[in-house]
């Protein structure tokens, strides 16, 4: 410190300048120096290095500053920009759509997911069941689900459902009280998560649901209320099919739908559900089915299981 204030001197001569310079120990003096606050001459070189470069670091806190201004800025005007031209033309055609009627309600998935139609059927007395149906179009995905029911835009039915690999299925929601004709049904999905299968342990789909859905449903009867002898007042009809298990696993629970086609019209739905079901084991059902109900053509049962799901099997004894 000592040497830059004496070397800055203009003018001297140089012997003068060099009896002026302190010696090598007075000079290591100051260098220890430290008053009784802890003040040393290394902290004072410090604080002198920081007063020297004070407006350098004052550019550079500006320039750090306006850099990130620019940028923010620049963001801004792109968003804006792009609100310009092409935000309010995409609000637009939302306020659009949002103001015709709601044929489908479209949540987390795609296209390969497709909703068909949905309808309610009158059972009587002021009660309807509601069914729609899916169609899964992803080979190698299944989903779960949460769905619900629009009947003339009041929401009921709430329940959870899956759907399989490729895979057209009916979601029912049976005996709902309404005091009028609905006009218009929607089947309406709130929730959808895909799962993609496991190549490792399911490489052939088609081969692994045979083999877990494999029920053989014969002898099916449907006696409507005219010949079911039940009741001469009411119609009530009768319907009865046996179901074999021919697959190797034990189901906890099997339940299985019921439809009812009277042409290419569905008439009615219903739902019936195995437990313990084990394999060969053959089960007989005998159903009665409540309403007037037109010519019946034909009758689907149709398997309703996850088999997806290790919690639906339970060992066989």
């Amino acid at each position: 410190m000592a040497d830059n204030f004496i070397d800055t001197l203009i003018g001297l001569p140089k012997k003068l300048i060099d009896k002026l310079k302190p010696s090598s120990e007075l000079e290591a003096r100051v260098e220890r120096y430290s008053d009784l606050e802890g003040v040393t001459t290394k902290k004072l070189n410090i604080g002198l290095w920081y007063i020297k470069h004070t407006k350098f670091f004052f550019l550079l806190v500006v320039w750090i500053l306006g850099i990130t201004a620019a940028v923010l800025w620049s963001f801004s005007l792109y968003l804006l920009s792009d609100y310009l031209f092409r935000g309010i033309k995409q609000d637009r055609e939302a306020l659009v759509q949002l103001s015709q009627s709601i044929d489908v309600v479209r949540y987390n998935y795609d296209s390969n997911l497709e909703i068909l139609d949905a309808q309610a059927l009158s059972i009587g007395d002021n009660h309807y069941d509601l069914v729609g149906s899916l169609k899964n179009k992803n080979t190698n995905t299944w989903g779960s689900f949460n769905y619900y029911f629009l009947v003339d835009g009041k929401p009921m039915g709430n329940s959870s459902g899956f759907i399989l690999p490729n895979e057209q299925k009916f979601l029912i929601s049976l005996n709902q009280p309404l005091d009028y004709t609905p006009a218009k049904v929607v089947l309406v999905l709130d929730y959808f998560g895909w799962r993609r299968l496991n190549a490792h342990t399911i490489p052939d789909w088609e081969k692994y649901k045979t083999d877990h859905i494999d029920f053989a449903v014969r002898d099916k009867i449907f006696l409507p209320g005219n010949e079911s002898g039940l009741t001469e007042n009411l119609n009530v009809n009768q319907l009865s099919f046996n179901v074999t298990n021919q697959t190797p696993f034990n189901y906890k629970q099997a339940p299985f739908l019921i439809l009812l086609y009277s042409g290419n019209n569905l008439v009615s739905v219903n739902r019936y559900t195995f437990f313990e079901f084990k394999p060969r084991q053959k089960e007989s059902v005998s159903l009665t089915i409540v309403g007037a109900l037109p010519n019946i053509t034909d009758i689907s049962v149709l398997p309703d299981i996850n088999v997806l799901d290790d919690t639906n099997y339970s060992s066989i004894d």
